[in-house]
């Protein structure tokens, strides 16, 4: 080894001695790297498009969106002070607070997120590449690392992907550069590392705070074992002094967001919204995003089939044993390749022993592996392998690119040929309500849980402002204890309807009939505040029937509310079902 090598990114191995001179060669694998961010990016863009120009919104990433579209009109009409406290507000909003900052004009437009998921997401490859790159020298290999990712559904899959506004997606992004951090920082003799890392898990903090948690626990063991050989090699003083830098900038975000979300965050996670289950139906859970052969997906959950990571990157297999086989020097480092694989292991194991359903494993999994593949390629500098080991990975990153595209734009077209209908209702709907665009309509859908998916159609597809429905709908007892603390059902329907109808030419769509009414069995406050706000439009001679509408929820209503005095509905109010 040629001792006269610089150490690029500041790491204590040391490059060999085929390690091209100078920094242009570290610049080339930056620069590649990053392309490599540009076209997932473009790759995830085109597909969503597609997808959202046949595919209704989904309530999730819809509704991070209307949270982006308020901060923008507080900006508007309240100014930059205001918009920053409402987004310090808003939980998992870190992503919302730097649009506010950086560029504003992201907060309207629907894939604003990706201005700052892109970067970010660069950034992972960038530092993965670099990582492999200054132990080896190969620029092929180094590059092959984050390749890796292509295979799995985050730049494929309409719903789950990048593109798709999840709060997930760049937390995910964020919690991967905080684990290279970590690795450039040495156990924390590398004190600019140290606070680098620290301050990206701060910002995971800020932007998933359930990721957050994971990474706590994750990185818990690697901290203390972090501390104890600074303080055994340096001293207690000094080691403690390393330590700090690293915990410093975490510990001040984390601060921050207590300060502004403390309330919020203990109702989400405690009183409702979090999922719970069992050990055994999590693990089905899991599984189920592999393949459904594996595991029968878990009802009322999101079904592995569609949302998982899919088959694809079993293909990586042989080139994970082959790099395990070439990985030389394990006396050196060989702790950062056990680091990183009880954080790719630990996520699944943390995850079945406390029985938490975590959509965002099927993200953040990926990124471990691929955290896990960078220190196992960083030891194969020296091995007789190493070409074989390119070519197979370059095969298998090949191959399970193919496959992962073709099987999850198969999904995508699932997801649209069982739901376009609902996209069109929403689409029709939204014209109905906005038909007066300076001045829409209060509104209430009482037929599903629309309203962030509807006023993301309004605004995105119409072009046209609608706020949300004025009526509180969910098919979740949680959310609805937490909305309306200790009331009953009775009491639910008769104070949200009060409130809507203290709305001139408000509108109510619902029904036709219970025949086609969800009610959720295992949850019994939604179930009856769901029929009794059918119960109360059907009786009330205030709603008058306007329209009929075929849907994909059976045949629905359109009432109008009129004045007790205008006289009984025009069409017959149907019989209720009990």
């Amino acid at each position: 080894m040629d001792a006269g090598k610089t150490d690029l990114c500041g790491g204590g191995v040391r490059t060999p001695a085929h390690l091209p001179q100078g920094w242009w060669a570290g610049t080339i694998v930056a620069l590649c790297a990053t392309g490599m961010a540009l076209v997932a990016a473009f790759i995830s863009l085109s597909l969503s498009r597609e997808y959202y120009s046949q595919a209704p919104y989904h309530y999730d990433s819809a509704a991070y969106r209307v949270d982006a579209l308020e901060i923008y009109d507080a900006l508007q009409s309240q100014g930059l002070k205001m918009a920053a406290l409402l987004a310090l507000g808003t939980k998992d909003s870190f992503d919302l607070l730097l649009r506010l900052l950086v560029v504003p004009d992201a907060l309207q437009h629907r894939y604003g997120h990706m201005v700052i998921l892109v970067p970010v997401m660069a950034l992972f490859m960038v530092m993965t590449s670099l990582y492999v790159f200054r132990s080896t020298g190969r620029i092929a290999i180094a590059l092959l690392c984050p390749a890796t990712l292509f295979t799995y559904q985050l730049f494929y899959n309409a719903y789950w992907g990048i593109a798709d506004y999840w709060k997930d997606n760049l937390a995910t992004w964020l919690l991967g550069s905080a684990l290279m951090a970590w690795l450039f920082s040495e156990d924390m003799r590398k004190r600019g590392w140290s606070i680098v890392a620290g301050l990206l898990l701060g910002m995971t903090a800020m932007q998933r705070t359930s990721g957050a948690v994971y990474a706590a626990v994750l990185l818990s063991p690697l901290f203390a074992w972090a501390v104890v050989v600074r303080c055994r090699a340096e001293g207690i003083r000094k080691g403690l002094l390393r330590t700090a830098a690293f915990l410093l900038p975490a510990v001040l975000l984390g601060a921050l967001l207590l300060c502004m979300q403390a309330q919020q965050l203990y109702d989400y996670y405690f009183k409702g919204g979090y999922a719970y289950g069992t050990s055994a139906d999590v693990l089905r859970f899991l599984l189920s995003g592999i393949s459904p052969r594996l595991a029968q997906p878990v009802q009322n959950f999101f079904p592995g089939t569609e949302y998982g990571i899919g088959l694809a990157p079993l293909l990586l297999v042989p080139g994970y044993l082959l790099a395990f086989v070439a990985a030389r020097g394990w006396s050196l480092r060989k702790e950062d390749i056990n680091k990183t694989l009880w954080c790719a292991l630990g996520l699944p194991l943390i995850l079945i022993a406390a029985s938490l359903y975590y959509y965002g494993a099927f993200a953040l999994w990926p990124v471990l592996l691929v955290v896990f593949l960078a220190t196992l390629l960083a030891h194969t500098s020296t091995s007789p392998l190493a070409h074989a080991l390119t070519l197979v990975l370059a095969l298998s990153i090949a191959t399970g690119s193919v496959y992962a595209y073709h099987d999850h734009t198969s999904r995508n077209r699932a997801i649209v040929g069982r739901s376009a209908g609902y996209r069109t209702l929403l689409i029709e709907l939204a014209t109905l309500i906005t038909d007066d665009p300076a001045d829409p309509r209060p509104y209430a859908t009482f037929f599903n849980e629309t309203g962030a998916p509807f006023t993301n159609h309004a605004r995105f597809d119409l072009g046209r402002k609608i706020g949300p429905p004025a009526v509180f709908i969910t098919f979740h007892d949680q959310y609805f204890r937490r909305t309306f603390p200790g009331m009953t059902s009775d009491e639910i329907v008769a104070s949200e309807m009060s409130r809507l109808e203290s709305q001139p030419n408000a509108i109510a769509i619902a029904h036709a009939d219970t025949a086609h009414l969800y009610q959720p069995t295992s949850d019994p406050i939604a179930s009856a505040a769901i029929l009794g706000f059918h119960h109360h439009l059907y009786n009330n001679p205030r709603w008058q029937i306007v329209n009929d509408l075929p849907s994909p929820f059976g045949p629905l209503l359109i009432y109008r509310l009129v004045p007790v005095t205008t006289g009984t509905p025009e069409l017959a109010a149907p019989e209720l079902a009990h």
